[in-house]
């Protein structure tokens, strides 16, 4: 969840939705220009801004300490995602790694499932989300209970994808199929939703999904975040030719390219 706060003028506020600031007339709901840039150009705010002046996320991996006696904070970043990258290349086997990171993946994803409520997946049909099944069923005796969404247009649906890795695993498999005129009628609520701007499309079936879930389940397991961890998107490969490329421009015309590429509007 984002760690969402406002301190101004000696009011200190914080919540995990940005919603909850507007019950407290003191803050200011002024929108912040360089958040709405950043989202023109990612199509989302990163940490540290939100939409409004003043009110920030507190980045991942930080903390965030409040001293009252001095109404004043510090901040500190206590885990870098960038220093385990950065790392030293390792000489073990591949086989060695294979087990390692299966190992890993499923201490972390029987770790999510420690709860006092049901637990479900998202299973899209994809490889993160039927990893994710296919490791915790095989090391369950229980059904797992899984969750897709499918559409009508055969250009956007997945379902039968979802459908299919379901039976292969013999998983306890619900499916909804989203209209247009579900989507259409959602449009309105999802700037309540999201709380801020964001322009990632895939927000409305996740919703439905949620909502679809809810009525099974209270907590799920998805496979957000497995394309970004093992590189699984064809422009990091683009992105890394470029940068080895861009290694061996020299400096000087580096500084010319960025000098004309700051007088562009």
């Amino acid at each position: 969840k984002p760690f969402y706060y406002y301190f101004k003028n000696d009011l200190f506020a914080f919540a995990s939705e940005l919603k909850s600031f507007f019950c407290i007339k003191e803050i200011d709901k002024k929108i912040d220009p360089n958040a709405l840039g950043l989202y023109f150009q990612y199509s989302y705010i990163p940490a540290p801004y939100s939409i409004f002046e003043n009110t920030h996320k507190l980045p991942a991996g930080n903390m965030l300490e409040f001293d009252l006696r001095s109404m004043s904070y510090t901040q500190k970043q206590y885990w870098s995602v960038e220093e385990y990258y950065n790392k030293e290349k390792t000489d073990k086997g591949y086989e060695v790694i294979k087990k390692e990171v299966s190992e890993l993946l499923l201490s972390a994803f029987k770790y999510r499932l420690v709860s006092d409520v049901p637990v479900g997946i998202f299973l899209s049909g994809g490889y993160d989300s039927s990893a994710v099944a296919a490791i915790l069923q095989s090391n369950s005796s229980a059904k797992l209970k899984t969750f897709s969404i499918g559409f009508d247009n055969k250009n956007f649906d997945e379902a039968p994808y979802a459908k299919d890795i379901a039976n292969f695993l013999s998983t306890e498999h619900y499916e909804y199929y989203v209209t247009q005129k579900d989507c259409l009628d959602l449009v309105d609520q999802l700037c309540v939703i999201n709380d801020e701007p964001m322009g990632d499309v895939s927000s409305i079936p996740t919703y439905f999904v949620s909502k679809f879930a809810k009525e099974h389940v209270s907590v799920v397991l998805s496979g957000d975040g497995g394309d970004e961890i093992f590189g699984g998107y064809p422009k990091y490969f683009i992105g890394n030719k470029v940068y080895r490329l861009s290694s061996k421009v020299p400096s000087f015309v580096k500084k010319v390219a960025k000098s004309f590429l700051l007088l562009l509007d």
